[in-house]
């Protein structure tokens, strides 16, 4: 495993630098949460007339791959003439703000309406995304958020995950996975202690918790609250196993008691239930990105009864140097 091609390229085109043989501590981060990849790196010495600056074009391949495509947002210079360099990929430019009105449209057709307004290349994967959301006003938010937003919507709806990711200078929009639907993100590699994986701590909580949801609408002529709580069988259940814990939701004022209904149902399904986090440091593999689905299996957890299972990635970083990566994974 090697570099293949790491260049640097003047924010004006003017100059174009190999720095293949320069570069280490070289580390690529992605988040699925909603915030830019980045890759670090610190140069060990310079040419004569090379200086990164700020704004400067930054393409990284691993073994043949195209790892990642991006811009130079922060460099430092140390009493040991080494610079020490951060990019971003072009997910960067979503934290811009902006005050947007969204008639009834699909979380798909906002996102090719802000990335039109970024003006950066982009491309759908998988199936077209039809969930049609309600007329909505972002004022003063980040295109980040206004997705962010629009896709847990979708995901409270439908219970399928989106999400979205640079490919290479392309933010490109992906099915994740979903109750009905197969995924364009499932790697189909298994880890676990007898191949790839080192180290791996699973940490699992109820502490975010919720087996009541109560939903309320303020009528408005007479200021009539009209107040739904909603249970399910697992939800009494949750209750006699932790105690009652209860969350408070606001509906629309014009929602009517079948969509208040429905709104708490939605709710509960997402809140009742226990959060089961893993950590697993493993050998490189640059299938496993933000996003991407993989399967675990460990000897120890299935002797406690958690078998073979898949881990949706919440975040990945890969660390070229170590030849190794860390997934903070959910698993699913």
């Amino acid at each position: 495993m090697a570099i293949t091609k790491f260049t640097i390229q003047k924010w004006d085109y003017s100059k174009n630098w190999d720095v293949s043989e320069l570069a280490i501590k070289i580390k690529k981060q992605e988040d699925a949460d909603f915030s830019a990849g980045s890759l670090e790196f610190s140069l060990t010495e310079v040419d004569e007339g090379f200086t990164p600056s700020n704004g400067d074009i930054v393409e990284f391949q691993w073994d043949g791959n195209k790892t990642f495509k991006g811009k130079i947002f922060k460099v430092g210079y140390d009493s040991k003439e080494r610079f020490e360099c951060l990019a971003y990929d072009s997910l960067y430019y979503l934290k811009s703000e902006d005050t947007l009105v969204f008639g009834v449209t699909t979380a798909q057709e906002r996102f090719t309406r802000i990335m039109k307004i970024i003006d950066k290349p982009f491309k759908i994967f998988g199936d077209v995304q039809i969930t049609k959301l309600p007329a909505e006003v972002f004022d003063g938010e980040t295109y980040f958020s206004m997705i962010k937003k629009s896709l847990e919507s979708i995901w409270k709806m439908t219970e399928t995950r989106f999400i979205i990711r640079d490919d290479y200078g392309v933010i490109g929009w992906y099915r994740s996975y979903g109750r009905w639907q197969s995924s364009v993100t499932v790697t189909g590699l298994l880890l676990g202690d007898g191949s790839l994986v080192s180290e791996w701590e699973l940490n699992r909580s109820v502490e975010d918790l919720y087996n009541v949801v109560k939903v309320v609408r303020e009528d408005g002529d007479d200021k009539e609250r009209k107040t739904y709580t909603t249970k399910t069988v697992n939800s009494q259940a949750s209750i006699e196993r932790y105690g009652r814990m209860q969350k408070h939701e606001k509906a629309d004022n014009d929602a009517n008691a079948a969509q208040m209904q429905n709104q708490g149902v939605q709710s509960l399904n997402e809140n009742n239930k226990e959060q089961r986090v893993l950590k697993v440091t493993a050998v490189l593999d640059l299938r496993i990105r933000a996003g991407s689905i993989f399967s675990i299996f460990v000897q120890s957890l299935n002797d406690i009864g958690i078998g073979q299972k898949q881990v949706f990635a919440k975040s990945v970083t890969h660390d070229f140097g170590a030849n190794t990566m860390t997934i903070e994974g959910e698993i699913i």
